[in-house]
């Protein structure tokens, strides 16, 4: 089992992990994704 942590909350927990190919369209950049600068560079 995996999970990560806030303060003292589990907010994501993996019981189990697949190790398989990922399609390409998993990785697609979405239409319209905008690239926003950062508040404090």
């Amino acid at each position: 089992m995996m999970q990560a942590m806030q303060g003292a909350r589990i907010v994501v927990r993996a019981e189990s992990v697949a190790r398989t190919a990922q399609p390409d369209s998993v990785f697609a950049i979405p239409a319209g994704l905008k690239e926003v600068a950062a508040a404090h560079p």
